[in-house]
């Protein structure tokens, strides 16, 4: 028996779609912005994603060590007591009946103080650094369960919209739309989606999406 094989030819390339990014960010805290902005700044076509509104309180770091504020600066942001920032020389700990104060090293590498500002507006300002740098942002809408009351669920509705338009940034109006009502789509907690709600997601995502990735 006599095998014929045809010629091995390598794959054709799939042709460049303009539904394209480089890169998706997903998340538009501290390190999300902070990746967005250098990969921005090295050329790549970035998108920056992003699920509630700015400004934002979070609980969590108010506090920068010298580590962050070297990268701050290496951001260019406007890290003077005029823009809002405050310098601190160290750590105070207290508890358990003792109080340590541990001040910053003195390193030729980092500056010797850290910084203080509060979180409703910290991760705007890295976005926006971000945005500046060339990456797309696209604002992800949500929604609050009717026990916050009328007044507080329709400011934290009407919020996404305002900032869009203030930043010029795409907007998924609401994330959960085609499933908000469905319990079948979420788990027991009545929080989060099942796996089987990432579609229907998806889709409300590609809405506002795809016409970013055209523009660019």
């Amino acid at each position: 028996m006599t095998v014929v094989t045809e010629p091995h030819s390598e794959p054709s390339p799939e042709p460049f779609s303009e539904n394209t990014a480089d890169v998706i960010v997903v998340g538009a805290g501290p390190a999300g912005s902070t990746t967005a902005y250098h990969l921005a700044k090295s050329g790549l076509d970035v998108l920056l994603l992003e699920k509630t509104e700015f400004p934002r309180e979070k609980v969590c770091g108010d506090g920068l060590t010298p580590r962050a504020t070297k990268q701050l600066v290496a951001m260019g942001i406007d890290i003077s007591e005029e823009a809002g920032w405050l310098r601190n020389k160290g750590l105070r700990i207290i508890g358990g009946g003792v109080r340590l104060q541990l001040d910053w090293p003195d390193l030729a590498s980092f500056p010797d103080y850290g910084l203080v500002r509060k979180r409703d507006d910290f991760d705007e300002q890295l976005a926006r650094q971000a945005q500046k740098a060339g990456a797309r942002v696209v604002l992800v809408g949500m929604r609050l369960p009717p026990n916050y009351g009328p007044h507080y669920t329709e400011d934290f509705e009407s919020a996404y919209p305002e900032v869009a338009k203030r930043y010029r940034t795409a907007l998924v109006p609401f994330l959960l739309e085609d499933f908000s009502e469905k319990e079948d789509f979420f788990q027991p907690d009545r929080i989060h989606p099942t796996e089987e709600a990432q579609p229907l997601m998806m889709e409300q995502v590609w809405k506002a999406l795809q016409p970013v990735l055209k523009s660019k």
